[in-house]
Formats: C-alpha cells, sequence, structure tokens
C-alpha cells in the first residue's frame, strides 16, 4: 500500500476484513461515507439482493460476511515466508 499511496494522488482508506467482520456497520458505514455516497441500510443485507452475478464469486455475494476466512493464511505461512523476507529486506534486487 506505501507504494500506491506514493505513486497515486488519490485517498485510500484501508479496510481490514478482520475490522469488517468484527463490526460490519461501522466499517460499512465508513467505506460508504469514504466514497461519498448516501448510506442505505440495504448495504447490510447485500447478500439478499436478487441481481445476477456473473463473477467466479456469485455464491459468496449470496452469503453474509463471514469470519471463517480469518487467520486461513496461516496454513500457508511457510510457502509465504520467502516472499514475507524478500518485502522486507531493505537491500535493493539485482541487477538494480
Amino acid at each position: 500500500m506505501d507504494h500506491w499511496r506514493a505513486v497515486m494522488p488519490l485517498p485510500i482508506l484501508d479496510v481490514t476484513y478482520e475490522d469488517l467482520v468484527s463490526n460490519q456497520e461501522r466499517i460499512s458505514r465508513e467505506i460508504i461515507s469514504f466514497c461519498d455516497l448516501s448510506w442505505n441500510d440495504a448495504c447490510l443485507s447485500f447478500y439478499e439482493n436478487d441481481r445476477v452475478v456473473l463473477t467466479a464469486s456469485h455464491r459468496q455475494v449470496r452469503q453474509p460476511i463471514y469470519s471463517s476466512s480469518i487467520g486461513r493464511w496461516r496454513n500457508y505461512a511457510a510457502f509465504l515466508e520467502p516472499l514475507r523476507a524478500a518485502l522486507e529486506d531493505p537491500k535493493p534486487a539485482k541487477g538494480s
């Protein structure tokens, strides 16, 4: 996100999934306000909308926000470690 803040002259709202799950209404209101839109209570029951969804996540949009994905990344922590280490390494990449 530091990269996008540096290269994009636009305001960016940081939202964590964990915060959204634990306080859906507060975070949803923050998002709607950030986008300069009017609040609608239907934002909290988005999954009840019957419009056609043509994305791979079509089943998920018909469900309320759920917490079962929180912490799931830990299953892949060993595989992600090299990436995390590379991102934290302050020295430039070879050839730079």
